[in-house]
């Protein structure tokens, strides 16, 4: 007792940095076994120190479910009432580590597995569909393929599995632990799961147009390392596997994000799978190569900045859904008009333009004296404009905006005045009002 009031005597006077005696050092703080963890320790008997792997080897992952939030769990694993803990506790967000995975949590109920596992329990409810979302997948397989690469345990079925699977150590042929839990039960998906677990992708390269214009068609590139355990097939859409055969390989686009699956504006149907698919490898891309995945950007007509962002994804045969995995790409393109000059040499000019719309239509400062008139070819038929407006600092008299459709080509005539014409400007096109 007088020790521990010392201890406290001196915290308070000087901090924390009070030297103990050569018989008694200060405790060395903890901290999470992985990076970017919040640690935040368990109570003491809820569970039991050891020297893992050194003493028993870790060979498995046992998922849980909280039966509520990860605060919720976070807190009761730190009363000393509880009597149970996991390693780590996830939610869509966040991973709190609450046992050093040296030691043995409480969680499996079964000491074999308790003693060869780590426990990871995630937020939700077991008998509930809607509370497993993508994101909580996502950050509870991140830990996940770190925890089996660190330990070398396969990343299956066999050696990653729910507390459901657990044998009961009472009652041989039932399962659940020795009270026979269910979670995480019929709502989480282990396709989606293992396939985030078995399946990551690191950025190399990425290469998009900063600019581009309605209509015009530029295209992109992207290069990731495969840094995951599964390959990425590429395989023609009308391929059907025979009857009875095991099933195709999943292929993997490069997928639209942010949300996921959403249309993207830059969508056109030469260079895409659809809409929220841009493209397949090159090549089969094996783990630890580099696959290079080609698309063809098409300029909407909306103008203005865009913020685009792709993810890779596996796209399976019903009923299992899309699943993005790997590094997000992003890329801000801007959506400008095109500003397209036309020379001639005569009074009658045809410009053929890039795409069909409204578009502003400029002269050059006539080289004979007057106002011309310009007798303008549009959509709605020809219309006469007098080109009596002054010219701006560079040169240019501005006709008026109209509209040119198909065959888009704009046929612009000068009327009266010889050698009226020299150069037109065509920019746009521009959104209807």
């Amino acid at each position: 007792m007088k020790l521990h009031f010392m201890r406290a005597f001196c915290a308070l006077m000087i901090g924390a940095s009070c030297a103990w005696g050569a018989d008694e050092p200060a405790p060395k703080p903890e901290a999470p076994d992985t990076a970017g963890a919040i640690w935040a320790p368990a109570a003491t008997g809820n569970f039991g120190p050891a020297n893992r792997p050194g003493e028993e080897a870790i060979t498995y992952v046992v998922i849980h479910d909280i039966e509520g939030s990860a605060e919720g769990a976070v807190s009761w694993f730190q009363n000393p009432k509880a009597g149970t803990s996991a390693h780590y506790v996830v939610n869509a967000t966040t991973i709190w580590q609450q046992v050093k995975e040296r030691d043995v949590a409480f969680h499996a109920g079964n000491r074999d597995i308790n003693h060869h596992s780590i426990g990871i329990e995630h937020e939700g409810y077991a008998g509930q569909p809607g509370f497993y979302d993508a994101a909580e997948y996502e950050t509870s397989a991140r830990l996940v393929r770190e925890i089996t690469a660190h330990y070398n345990i396969p990343r299956d079925r066999t050696h990653i599995f729910g507390h459901a699977e657990v044998p009961n150590p009472n009652k041989p042929g039932l399962f659940g632990g020795a009270n026979g839990h269910t979670d995480p039960g019929p709502y989480w998906d282990w396709t989606q799961f293992m396939f985030l677990v078995r399946n990551d992708a690191k950025l190399v390269d990425f290469q998009y147009p900063a600019v581009i214009h309605p209509g015009e068609m530029l295209e992109a590139t992207v290069t990731f390392t495969n840094s995951g355990d599964d390959a990425w097939p590429v395989f023609k859409t009308n391929e059907t596997p025979p009857t009875g055969a095991p099933p195709s390989p999943v292929p993997v686009y490069l997928g639209t994000a942010n949300p996921p699956s959403r249309a993207s504006v830059f969508f056109n149907y030469k260079g895409w799978a659809s809409p929220r698919m841009a493209n397949m490898a090159e090549t089969q891309v094996a783990p630890g190569a580099v696959g290079r995945f080609v698309w063809t950007l098409s300029g909407p007509r909306e103008l203005g900045t865009f913020n685009e962002a792709f993810r890779l994804t596996k796209v399976p045969f019903a009923p299992d859904i899309p699943v993005s995995f790997g590094e997000t790409i992003s890329a801000t393109i801007r959506v400008e008009p095109w500003d397209l000059t036309r020379v001639t040499t005569s009074n009658n000019s045809t410009a053929t333009l890039p795409i069909s719309g409204l578009w502003d239509v400029y002269a050059g400062r006539p080289l004979n004296e007057g106002a011309p008139n310009y007798q303008i070819t549009t959509s709605t038929g020809p219309q006469t404009v007098q080109a009596n407006a002054p010219a701006d600092d560079k040169g240019w008299i501005k006709l008026g905006r109209f509209r040119f459709d198909e065959p888009k080509k704009a046929e612009v005539k000068s009327l009266g005045a010889q050698n009226a014409l020299n150069v037109l400007r065509f920019v746009g096109p521009f959104p209807s009002p």
